[in-house]
C-alpha cells in the first residue's frame, strides 16, 4: 500500500498500564488503537505516524474511565547523523504524543495534552549513551497548577535524562 512518501500502512495499538497500587485514587490504565503509517520526512527518514482513539479502562476515578475518549498522534524517530570510522553514530531520536479531543470532565482535567521526548544519543557495538529533554504540557489531561486530590497539580515543564544502555 506504499504511495508516495507513505512506506507503509498497519495497524497501530499501545497500552499504557500506571497502577497505582494500595491507594484510593486508581490508575492509569489507557489502550491505543488506530491506523499508522512509516513516512519519509526530510531528514530524519522514516517516521512512523499513528493516529490512535483512547480507551481508558482506568484514569484516576475520572468520568471517561470505561470509555473511549479522544484521539492521540503520535509520531517517533530515530535518525542517525553523524558516523565515526570505528562504526559508532551519532542520532537525534524522540517522539511526541497530541492528544485531543477529549470529553473528560472534573477536577483538574483538560480535553488536550501534550508530550514529547527529544534525544541526542552516542550509540558504540555495545552501549548507547544519551541525553534527552522531555517536554509536556498538561501531562495525561491534568490541568496544570490546579488541585486535585489535595496536591497542586504539576503537569507542565521539562524534564532532563540521562540514559545508559547495553545492547545484547
Amino acid at each position: 500500500l506504499a504511495t508516495g512518501v507513505v512506506k507503509e500502512w498497519y495497524i497501530a495499538t499501545s497500552m499504557i498500564d500506571g497502577d497505582y497500587y494500595g491507594t484510593t485514587i486508581g490508575g492509569l490504565r489507557v489502550h491505543w488503537l488506530g491506523i499508522g503509517t512509516d513516512t519519509e520526512i526530510p531528514w530524519l527518514g522514516l517516521v512512523g505516524l499513528n493516529l490512535y482513539a483512547r480507551y481508558f479502562a482506568e484514569n484516576f476515578n475520572a468520568s471517561n474511565e470505561g470509555k473511549f475518549d479522544g484521539y492521540n498522534f503520535h509520531a517517533n524517530w530515530f535518525k542517525p547523523f553523524k558516523f565515526l570510522e570505528s562504526g559508532d553514530f551519532l542520532s537525534f531520536q524522540g517522539y511526541f504524543d497530541y492528544e485531543f479531543g477529549s470529553e473528560i470532565v472534573g477536577d483538574a482535567r483538560t480535553p488536550t495534552a501534550f508530550q514529547s521526548y527529544l534525544g541526542v544519543w552516542y550509540h558504540s557495538k555495545y552501549f548507547a549513551f544519551g541525553y534527552g529533554a522531555k517536554l509536556y504540557e498538561n501531562m495525561n489531561n491534568f490541568r496544570h497548577k490546579d488541585t486535585i486530590f489535595g496536591n497542586v497539580v504539576n503537569s507542565t515543564g521539562i524534564g532532563h535524562y540521562f540514559n545508559v544502555t547495553y545492547k545484547l
